[in-house]
């Protein structure tokens, strides 16, 4: 689901249809969903009748050539509890920032996981990508919030860089990554990280940062102020 669509078992990859693939992927992510829900789900624009008539055909198919991946017949569709989903592990992961203990490597972790399912667009899968991304965002921010406090400095840029290439307007995580260059001392840096957001901002969405963020630079955009005067 991570960076692509693949299924396997073992070291083997396993080829299915595309509309197998699209159930595989939807009860991946809707764990135990009701078959309606499931057929309205990947075949929005047809009848509820056509469309559970697809959804027959494809489990039917699925279950002969690809035995084990569904659960038992049930009123519900789900994976079968055996089938591993890389999903799942970044969410458990992501959900241990604030208490990993070594932070700095679960950072590292999180930054390399790509977008889920980069390609498909169905409204399902995109409102699923927006949810992952904010909780990468979040754990991010967190562990960056964790680093700082350890004066892992180093780690702790890249922690924030990492949620700020998620979501490059994202006021919190450009606040954050000037926090931690204040602290170690840079304040070059911080101020091209301030600058830096501060034109896209008013560039893209038309605003400026706000007062908070301000005030945090404040002192050096009175440096330069004075530095500008003397010159």
């Amino acid at each position: 689901m991570i960076g692509g669509y693949r299924l396997s078992r073992g070291n083997q990859v396993v080829s299915v249809s595309g509309a197998a693939q699209r159930l595989v992927a939807y009860l991946a992510l809707h764990e135990g969903s009701p078959r309606l829900v499931v057929a309205a789900g990947l075949w929005p624009e047809s009848s509820d009748e056509h469309a559970l008539s697809n959804l027959r055909t494809t489990t039917s198919r699925l279950r002969k050539t690809t035995p084990g991946l569904l659960a038992p017949r049930s009123q519900t569709l789900r994976l079968d509890p055996t089938v591993r989903v890389d999903l799942e592990d970044v969410l458990a992961a992501a959900e241990t920032a604030a208490e990993a203990a070594h932070p700095a490597a679960l950072a590292r972790r999180l930054a390399r996981v790509g977008d889920l399912l980069p390609g498909w667009y169905d409204d399902w899968v995109l409102f699923e990508r927006e949810q992952l991304q904010q909780q990468l965002i979040s754990a991010s921010e967190t562990l960056a919030e964790r680093l700082l406090s350890a004066g892992e400095v180093a780690a702790a840029v890249a922690a924030a860089t990492a949620a700020i290439h998620r979501e490059p307007l994202r006021e919190s995580s450009h606040r954050l990554l000037v926090r931690v260059h204040l602290a170690a001392g840079n304040r070059v840096e911080a101020w091209h990280a301030y600058e830096r957001f501060r034109r896209r901002s008013i560039a893209e969405v038309g605003l400026a940062p706000d007062s908070s963020f301000q005030a945090l630079v404040a002192e050096l955009a009175r440096e330069r102020q004075r530095r500008r005067r003397s010159s």
